[in-house]
């Protein structure tokens, strides 16, 4: 099962359409802030948005035979710009759609639904609002967007939460039918200083879903992955400091068949806005 709760739908009729390119898997995810250590960057650029979603900003970037797990990190400054990365030309493996500026987030390794491999792959940056009219090519402080592909590593800052299963007894159920799933329920404290809030669920068996919501029941973010791997949300700066002081439902579905095998963790870092 696919798709991403965004309280802003963006415009429906191209993001349907560029869904109809991508039916074979996908993942979305929300990014982190803070370029990787040189020595972990894969590939770091930056560009314009271009007039055609169909016509996408196509990037290679190459997996040595020593890494095993990379984190793809958009960073769009303005417009909106959807992302695709996957294995070969025309990848259809992971996406992250956001219908507003931010970074967005996809990790890939072993244990995800397509495991990553050594060799070429590839990230397609779809502009489903157009060009900004502001950015330069050739000037990197105009950019629309920001990319960089790394080593994946463990988030930094303080973990509030690092919750693990490998039993039945703390399993997620099994669905059939969307709205209707039973779930695993955590509950999360922000703190009160927190700039930065990563949360994520990363299930090596089964199809688990993550969903961030209110205590009134609102939900803020999810990350919907088929299969196995990784699901991240991410809030930082104003949106984080919105959740300041709140106690956050973690909801957690798996389609299909019953999840056993999970870990679920969240990591914030404090500062001032």
């Amino acid at each position: 099962m696919c798709g991403h709760l965004l309280l802003d739908p963006g415009p429906a009729l191209l993001r349907a359409a560029l869904l109809l390119l991508l039916l074979s898997g996908c993942s979305m995810d929300k990014g982190f802030t803070g370029l990787p250590p040189p020595g972990d960057l894969l590939l770091a650029t930056q560009g314009c948005a271009r007039a055609n979603p169909f016509n996408p900003t196509v990037l290679s970037v190459g997996v040595p035979l020593d890494v095993t797990q990379v984190d793809v990190t958009l960073e769009v400054v303005r417009t909106q710009i959807d992302m695709v990365f996957g294995a070969g030309k025309y990848p259809r493996n992971y996406f992250s759609f956001n219908p507003h500026p931010g970074l967005q987030r996809v990790r890939v390794g072993p244990s995800s639904n397509a495991p990553l491999t050594p060799g070429t792959w590839e990230v397609r940056l779809h502009s489903l609002a157009g060009p900004s009219g502001v950015c330069e090519q050739d000037d990197e402080a105009s950019a629309d967007w920001r990319l960089w592909v790394s080593r994946a590593r463990e988030p930094q800052g303080v973990r509030l939460l690092d919750e693990s299963c490998d039993s039945p007894d703390c399993a997620v159920p099994g669905c059939v039918t969307p709205g209707n799933c039973p779930p695993r329920i955590y509950t999360l404290d922000v703190p009160e200083d927190a700039v930065s809030l990563e949360i994520s669920l990363e299930s090596p068996q089964g199809d688990a879903d993550l969903w961030v919501r209110t205590a009134s029941g609102e939900e803020l973010l999810g990350s919907m992955n088929p299969g196995p791997g990784f699901d991240i949300v991410h809030a930082e700066g104003e949106a984080c400091a919105a959740l300041r002081g709140q106690t956050l439902t973690l909801v957690l579905e798996s389609w299909a068949e019953a999840t056993t095998e999970y870990r679920l963790s969240a990591v914030y870092l404090s500062g001032q806005i």
